[in-house]
């Protein structure tokens, strides 16, 4: 019967060691970065409230409520809940406003 040496098996660990590793990295290139429809909805909910800055700027307040609300409605940030709340004040109609604060 032929006995084992430490090292054949510490050798052996090593070689299952490193295929582990080459397995999860190839593994992980396959993962997706991040979605690109998620990339084009934040660029035009960014649009939208761009839009909606130079509508509050003009005081076009139901201009900007329409392109902030657009803005929220691509990207949950709230931020354009704030802009909307602002809007509204601005506006004079400020039930919506104290919603939205």
């Amino acid at each position: 019967m032929r006995s084992r040496s430490a090292g054949g098996l510490g050798a052996r660990n090593q070689v299952a060691a490193a295929l582990l590793v080459l397995a999860v990295a190839a593994a992980l290139t396959c993962v997706p970065g991040p979605a690109r429809a998620d990339d084009e909805a934040t660029e035009q909910a960014r649009q939208h409230y761009l839009k909606g800055t130079k509508y509050f700027d003009l005081g076009q307040w139901d201009d900007a409520i329409a392109e902030y609300r657009e803005a929220y409605k691509l990207r949950s940030d709230p931020a354009f809940l704030f802009n909307l709340a602002t809007a509204y004040r601005r506006k004079g109609d400020l039930q919506p406003a104290l919603d939205l604060y």
